[in-house]
């Protein structure tokens, strides 16, 4: 969000059509994953470049719990419907502090 803030200032463009546009590529990819196998790659694909590389609180704190979820094939619905939720989540009030004040 930062990144695309940061493009919307510099290149003159509307931030909250670069986070529509962002989030209906997410929603794509989660929905085109069509094994439990391709979901867990796109998300820690995701988490990757969210994270620089870093590690998520949730990996540090239940890492186990996390990784059983995400790599059991009985969850990929779960996990799928859960992605999704998550992405529907980030209200439009997250995008007013990331664009600096600009809708």
């Amino acid at each position: 969000m930062g990144e695309m803030g940061d493009r919307s200032r510099r290149d003159g463009l509307n931030f909250s059509r670069l986070v529509e546009l962002e989030r209906e590529r997410m929603r794509n990819a989660i929905l085109r994953a069509k094994t439990a196998d391709a979901l867990a790659a796109w998300f820690l694909r995701f988490c990757a470049d969210a994270t620089s590389g870093g590690s998520l609180t949730a990996m540090r704190e239940d890492g186990d719990r996390v990784r059983k979820f995400i790599f059991n094939s009985r969850n990929f619905e779960r996990f799928q419907n859960l992605c999704l939720f998550a992405l529907v989540s980030y209200g439009s009030g997250d995008q007013k502090t990331n664009s600096g004040g600009n809708k």
